[in-house]
C-alpha cells in the first residue's frame, strides 16, 4: 500500500501515484530459487485494502469539465483481527455494521506559523470537532524566520523583513501561540503534542551561536531566554526548550516586578500542550499496531536525513515530516505541509510539496487527507445522476503497472522477470 508524489510545476495541482492494496490471500509461492526470499518480502508488505475516489467540487460547487478534474483521495486497511476496515470516523464490519471509529490523532503537515495558508488553517477547527481526536501532533510550529541562519548574509532578504515587521522574534511566538490556541479551541477535550524539530531548532541554533547581540530588535528575548536555557540545564540536557518557554511558560519575574508586569504563558492552556524533547517517542494505537509520532524526519539514522525506508526498519509504523511531501510505503507516512505552496526557496524548478493531515485510527490505521480545492473530503452521501456524465466515459482509468526496475527478480508468484 503505498502513494509517491509526483514533480510538477508550480501552481499545477496535485499528482501522486497509487498503489491500492490487495483483496486477495497472502499466498506466496513462487517456483524460482529466488523466490523463497521474495515470498516473505511480499508476505510482508501484503496489505489488504483499496482506495476511495472522490470527485472534488471546489469552490465553486461545479464538477469540472468533463474527464476531468480534482479528486480527494486516499486509502482503506483491512483489519484482519476486527474484520473490518475504517474510513474516517467510521468502521465498517464484514457483517454490514457501521459503528463510529475512534481518530486518535491528527498529525498535521509542517505549521511553520509565520507562513501558514490560513485558508487551509481556517478548515482545521472543523475537522477537529468532525473527527474528534485525542491528540493533535504538530511539526515545525515555528518559522523562525526572524532569526533564520540561511538568510544571515542576505542583506537585501533582511531589509525587507524589516520593512514588513518579520525579524522580530517575539511576534513570531505570538502566532504560533495564536495556531495552538486556535487548536485548543476547537475542542475541549483535545491536547496538542509538539514534536522536536528543526525549525523549532533555529532558537537554539540563534541562542548557541550568541546571534541576539547583533539583533537589538531581539536582544532582550534573547538574553531572556539565554538565561533559562542555562538555568534549566542539567548535565547538558535542557529540561525546557526556548520555544516551550516562550509559549507555555509566564516572563521572568526581577526583584522589582508587579504581578501586572510578568508577561503571561502564550499559550491559554499550557497543561493541554506537550512539547517532545530531541528524539522522546510518543507512540499510541494498540499493542500489535503501535505508531510512532514522535520523530519529524530531519534527523533519522545516525545522523542522516529519514526516509520511508528507514523509519519502517526502525519503527514499522510511522508518520514523520520535514519533506513538505506525502509519500506512503505500507505503514509509514511522510505528511506533507499546512504552509502557502509556494515560498521563497522553493520557487525555483518543480515541486512535489502537498497540503496534507493524516488521520491515526484506533486501530492504528492511517490515511492521508488531502487538502485539494477548499476540501479534506466529501462525507455528503450525495452521488450524481449519471456518474459517466459526471466522470467521463472510462475515466478514471486504473491501469496496471508492468515495469520492473533494477534487479529485485520476481515480485510475486505470477509476475514475469527479465533481465535485459
Amino acid at each position: 500500500m503505498h502513494s509517491k508524489s509526483v514533480e510538477v510545476a508550480h501552481g499545477e495541482g496535485l499528482h501522486r501515484i497509487y498503489t491500492t492494496g490487495a483483496i486477495t490471500k497472502a499466498d506466496y509461492a513462487g517456483k524460482r530459487f529466488i523466490s523463497a526470499r521474495t515470498d516473505k518480502i511480499a508476505e510482508k508488505d501484503h496489505r489488504i485494502g483499496a482506495v476511495v475516489l472522490e470527485k472534488v467540487e471546489g469552490p465553486s460547487g461545479l464538477i469540472g469539465e468533463l474527464g476531468r478534474g480534482d479528486f480527494n483521495v486516499r486509502h482503506i486497511e483491512y483489519i484482519p483481527e476486527k474484520e473490518g476496515f475504517a474510513d474516517l470516523d467510521e468502521f465498517f464490519s464484514a457483517k454490514g455494521k457501521v459503528t463510529s471509529d475512534k481518530t486518535l490523532a491528527l498529525v498535521l503537515g509542517d505549521l511553520h506559523a509565520d507562513v501558514l495558508d490560513q485558508s487551509l488553517f481556517k478548515t482545521l477547527g472543523e475537522q477537529i470537532k468532525e473527527l474528534h481526536p485525542e491528540f493533535v501532533v504538530i511539526h515545525d510550529l515555528l518559522d523562525a524566520m526572524s532569526i533564520s541562519h540561511h538568510e544571515r548574509e542576505q542583506l537585501l532578504t533582511l531589509a525587507g523583513r524589516a520593512d514588513r515587521g518579520e525579524l522580530n522574534l517575539e511576534r513570531e511566538f505570538d502566532r504560533a501561540a495564536a495556531a495552538l490556541n486556535a487548536i485548543l479551541a476547537a475542542d475541549p477535550s483535545v491536547k496538542i503534542v509538539v514534536v522536536d524539530a528543526n525549525h523549532n531548532e533555529f532558537t537554539e541554533r540563534w541562542l548557541e551561536a550568541g546571534r541576539f547581540s547583533e539583533q537589538a530588535e531581539n536582544t532582550r528575548v534573547g538574553l531572556e531566554l539565554s538565561y533559562v536555557r542555562a538555568a534549566t540545564e542539567t548535565e547538558g540536557v535542557r529540561t525546557i526548550g526556548p520555544l516551550e518557554y516562550a509559549l507555555l511558560w509566564p516572563g521572568i519575574r526581577l526583584p522589582w516586578d508587579r504581578d501586572s508586569d510578568i508577561r503571561p504563558p502564550r499559550v491559554d492552556e499550557p497543561s493541554r500542550v506537550v512539547f517532545l524533547r530531541p528524539g522522546q517517542s510518543f507512540k499510541i494505537g494498540p499493542d500489535n499496531r503501535l505508531v510512532e509520532l514522535g520523530f519529524h524526519g530531519d534527523v533519522g539514522k545516525n545522523g542522516a536525513r529519514a526516509s520511508l525506508k528507514s523509519m519502517e526498519r526502525a519503527f514499522g509504523r510511522a508518520v514523520y515530516g520535514h519533506t513538505h511531501s506525502t509519500d506512503r510505503r505500507n505503514d509509514v507516512v511522510n505528511v506533507g505541509t499546512f504552509t502557502k505552496l509556494l515560498l521563497k526557496y522553493n520557487a525555483r524548478g518543480t515541486s512535489t510539496w502537498s497540503q496534507s493531515m493524516v488521520r491515526v485510527g484506533a486501530n492504528g490505521e492511517l490515511q492521508i487527507l488531502d487538502f485539494v480545492n477548499g476540501q479534506w473530503y466529501d462525507k455528503s452521501n450525495d452521488r450524481p445522476k449519471d456518474e459517466k456524465a459526471s466522470l467521463g466515459e472510462d475515466y478514471p482509468q486504473v491501469l496496471p503497472n508492468n515495469e520492473y526496475h533494477g534487479e529485485e527478480g520476481q515480485v510475486d508468484q505470477w509476475s514475469e522477470w527479465k533481465k535485459n
